[in-house]
């Protein structure tokens, strides 16, 4: 079961691997993070997702779907349950790993 605390883990995890194996300086951390989360387990498969959105603080992810103009954008037709968890869980997982390679990116260039 995903909770909050293996969800604070995967973000760290995730943030440092890509930084390892991407070169940073030569790609955008946004594309890099986007490709990673976009086909994570977590992301793409209806349990995975629903748990995400049961059991984490999803208001980050929230506000940034709220931010881009909402769950229906790039859909015409309506959304079933399923679909909005996989987006939800995107949007959270992504907003949480943007932020933990902010913060390892800082630290980086502190160190340069």
């Amino acid at each position: 079961m995903i909770d909050q605390r293996e969800f604070d883990q995967e973000v760290k995890y995730l943030a440092a691997m890509i930084i390892e194996e991407y070169n940073i300086h030569d790609t955008d951390p946004h594309d890099a993070c986007h490709e990673v989360i976009d086909g994570h387990a977590w992301v793409i498969y209806y349990s995975n997702a629903k748990a995400v959105c049961c059991n984490v603080d999803t208001d980050d992810g929230m506000e940034w779907v709220e931010d881009i103009g909402g769950f229906e954008v790039g859909h015409s037709e309506p959304l079933d349950f399923d679909t909005i968890c996989t987006k939800l869980a995107y949007a959270t997982l992504f907003v949480a790993v943007q932020s933990e390679l902010t913060t390892l990116l800082e630290e980086i260039e502190g160190v340069e």
